[in-house]
């Protein structure tokens, strides 16, 4: 593992596949952001921070991280070798909260895989950054060297308006995998440009008026998700995790050799 500064990155040696695969974390609220990997992008302060590396191929991380409207502690257990691996995130309100999804993260070079699926579905890499999401279900990625990993999700433990869901995002060059818990159900809600040249929630005004109407809640509800994120605009949407509550999430991976 690389320093803590570094994002949770790793070097996973599966089988003859080797592959770079890079391992984050990201937490969302209405005000803004955490990225593992991206740490300077978001507003959330970082209040304290430790990375341990055990002896075998096995790693925890904790933090306390601060938003606006979220007060929370975080952990990560994890481990990996040639055949198999698995993550354990836990995030627990340490006030009154609110937030919008929980996310282990996975990145993958797209020019290694040959196809992927999340359970029966093939979901192609068209270059259009789209989320491929459906609830928590088993996924598979086939690499052109006849290797395939199987992702499947485990451990979950969501408050009321969470679910639990996965997705594959075909950036550009890779393939993004989240397993994540999202605010499908939530409790508050916030009308957010998304364009280089408004990128920030709409007045309040605006918020109010169109935000008051649980059909167009409904309909541009991470509508950039759905749809496309050539889409300006998108409501994002957050739920209350009360002092004391917990989101817990996980996967187990493990890998094989097909021959061709």
């Amino acid at each position: 593992m690389p320093n803590i500064r570094g994002g949770v990155q790793k070097r996973l040696s599966l089988g003859h596949l080797a592959q770079a695969i890079e391992l984050g974390l990201e937490i969302g609220s209405l005000s803004t952001f955490f990225s593992f990997e991206n740490n300077e992008l978001g507003s959330a302060r970082i209040k304290a921070e430790v990375f341990e590396k055990g002896v075998a191929d096995d790693w925890l991380y904790q933090s306390e991280i601060q938003f606006s409207d979220a007060h929370i502690k975080v952990s990560e257990e994890g481990c990996a070798n040639q055949l198999e691996g698995r993550r354990i995130l836990r995030v627990v309100a340490l006030d009154d909260s609110r937030l919008m999804d929980v996310v282990l993260r996975f990145v993958i070079d797209k020019r290694s895989v040959q196809s992927a699926f999340i359970g029966s579905r093939e979901i192609m890499h068209k270059r259009r950054n789209r989320y491929h999401q459906y609830f928590s279900d088993k996924v598979r990625i086939f690499f052109k060297n006849g290797e395939v990993m199987t992702f499947n999700p485990v451990f979950s433990v969501l408050p009321a308006g969470f679910e639990h869901v996965v997705y594959l995002r075909d950036e550009p060059e890779k393939w993004i995998l989240h397993i994540r818990a999202l605010a499908l159900a939530p409790s508050h809600y916030v009308l957010k440009g998304c364009s280089r040249w408004y990128n920030r929630p709409f007045p309040f005004a605006i918020q109010r008026i169109l935000l008051g109407s649980q059909w167009i809640r409904s309909r541009l509800l991470y509508v950039r998700e759905r749809i496309s994120q050539r889409i300006p605009f998108q409501v994002n949407g957050a739920a209350d995790l009360p002092k004391g509550s917990v989101i817990q999430l996980g996967v187990h991976w493990s890998c094989r050799h097909e021959a061709h």
